[in-house]
């Protein structure tokens, strides 16, 4: 069997995946606090850089609802580079800026790292620049990511490639 997207079924994102970004602003920033913030500065090539995190000491009880959880996969939504790294769950709370969507998985119907590779691949990177907008400052939208397109693959086909992807 070939998995090819191109003449794969599809189905939108927002089908498999919660999709939402914190809305809070979190104002009081340092290097100790209770809750660590995840912002563009703590994506590197290898995913999310947990050592150089700032942190806040807030405890705003509607902060928790944005609170990140393990295999939740990040994507900066502005800027022209759409960074996609997964979240792994530390022994704080943390939570993620307004500039970052938060794509958390049904496990049962995509695998997060499958997710996590297919857009950092041609293919999603491809997609992610197609719904992109604006000139000076390029963004993605709610709307448009939420109706992105991906393969409608089984947990087993999506195990195919990645072995055959990475």
């Amino acid at each position: 069997m070939s998995l090819n997207y191109e003449s794969s079924d599809k189905i939108e994102l927002s089908s498999i995946v919660k999709i939402f970004k914190n809305t809070i602003s979190v104002k009081s920033k340092s290097e100790t606090g209770e809750i660590a913030i995840i912002n563009s500065k703590s994506f590197s090539k290898t995913g999310i850089d947990y050592k150089n995190l700032s942190f806040c000491s807030e405890t705003n009880e509607k902060l928790s609802k944005y609170f990140l959880q393990d295999n939740d996969v990040l994507l900066l939504g502005s800027g022209s580079d759409n960074k996609v790294v997964i979240f792994k769950k530390q022994k704080y709370p943390c939570v993620s800026e307004k500039s970052i969507f938060v794509l958390r998985p049904d496990e049962e119907k995509i695998n997060p790292i499958f997710l996590c590779a297919f857009l950092k691949g041609s293919i999603g990177k491809t997609l992610l620049k197609n719904i992109q907008t604006g000139a000076a400052l390029v963004t993605i939208n709610m709307k448009a990511l939420s109706s992105l397109q991906i393969p409608s693959w089984s947990l087993k086909e999506q195990a195919e490639w990645l072995k055959a992807n990475n």
